[in-house]
């Protein structure tokens, strides 16, 4: 008896081949363009879901998130070289995140840049009511 599972993910083509040497009845199809640029996004995402900073695996899957950067990368045209010269950049004017900061709400000027942009974003920046005005 066989079971089957629906993936709906990109996989690596190594795995697909070894998912094929296993005796695997794989439906796969070819993505390209946007499709593949899409697909390559959502990987990024699982990819970084699976971090844990404790686990002995950690590095492996830090890999595997810098392998789907890079492909989703390669597929705009950009190479690790050109994103290391953008984090240095952005690293020299902002800084980077190993300081530990996490801000918990910030409370600003309701006609500000910032505060349209959070509003424009509730799903990731919800208001806090009940704050001091």
């Amino acid at each position: 008896m066989k079971r089957t599972f629906r993936l709906d993910k990109l996989v690596r083509n190594g795995k697909f081949l070894d998912m094929l040497d296993q005796g695997q009845e794989v439906d796969q199809i070819r993505l390209e363009g946007k499709e593949l640029r899409a697909a390559l996004g959502r990987k990024v995402l699982e990819e970084a879901g699976e971090i844990d900073p404790e686990a002995a695996d950690f590095l492996k899957e830090v890999a595997d998130t810098q392998q789907a950067l890079n492909d989703l990368a390669a597929s705009r045209g950009y190479t690790p070289e050109d994103i290391e010269r953008r984090r240095k950049t952005e690293a020299a004017r902002w800084g980077s995140f190993e300081s530990g900061i996490f801000v918990k709400t910030v409370t600003l000027d309701a006609e500000s840049h910032w505060a349209t942009y959070y509003a424009d974003h509730p799903d990731r920046f919800p208001q806090v009511t009940g704050h001091k005005e």
